[in-house]
């Protein structure tokens, strides 16, 4: 794990890329999922969860519990059947990952939507 992942203040949970996800070309009749690839860097098991999610989007980790030393990915999906009719061109929104002990904006999130046009 050493050297991919970037440096993390974000208590025992480590990112190998930014923490954005960015659904591209998104529309009502399609239920997409990105992915960040993640590790647990501390020495107790991790089971992360979310707050501050729209009604749209659902938030999971595989595998459910992250063992210690090990990778996993934090998987968002986004049901496009839920998505606002006043989404325009598109939106954002940002969530929190619980089940870290970090601060606040090392726990944050965001997340673009584009709508296909």
């Amino acid at each position: 794990m050493n050297g991919r992942y970037l440096p993390s203040t974000n208590g025992n949970l480590a990112y190998e890329t930014q923490k954005q996800i960015v659904f591209s070309e998104m529309t009502s009749n399609v239920c997409p999922s990105e992915r960040i690839l993640c590790a647990n860097i501390g020495k107790k098991p991790l089971k992360l969860s979310a707050q501050m999610l729209p009604p749209y989007a659902v938030f999971q980790t595989e595998p459910e519990v992250i063992p210690p030393g090990q990778e996993a990915d934090i998987v968002i999906t986004v049901d496009g059947s839920k998505l606002p009719d006043n989404l325009g061109n598109g939106l954002q929104f940002n969530f929190i990952v619980e089940g870290v002990d970090a601060p606040l904006t090392d726990r944050l999130v965001r997340v673009t939507i584009k709508r296909l046009q």
